[in-house]
């Protein structure tokens, strides 16, 4: 699905910003601490950026964990008991499940 036009000149207009941003990092950190400066910078960037990236999938994992599985057991149970369907019970039993992760955590 392709972008909405508007959409498009907005990326656009705000790369030359970005792209800009980093060259005069980059330029700054090459001034003040030489290339081993700019090397710092971005080993500590990519760390940073992996670290970031592994609490993600991180939480995504724990939600799936304690959020999407125990609903749709919830829900299945519940469906073999209540005269509701799997598909009704569904998001009662996810909110009920969101509801007991974030307490719990």
């Amino acid at each position: 699905m392709p972008l909405p036009p508007e959409a498009s000149q907005a990326i656009a207009a705000a790369l030359p910003v970005g792209v800009d941003f980093l060259t005069q990092s980059r330029d700054w950190l090459m001034a003040e601490f030489g290339p081993l400066g700019v090397a710092g910078a971005a080993i500590a960037t990519i760390v940073l950026a992996f670290l970031l990236a592994m609490k993600i999938i991180e939480l995504a994992f724990k939600l799936l964990l304690f959020v999407a599985l125990p609903a749709a057991g919830l829900s299945f149970l519940g469906g073999l008991f209540l005269p509701d369907g799997f598909a009704q019970l569904l998001p009662v039993c996810a909110a009920f499940c969101l509801v007991v992760f974030l307490v719990k955590s």
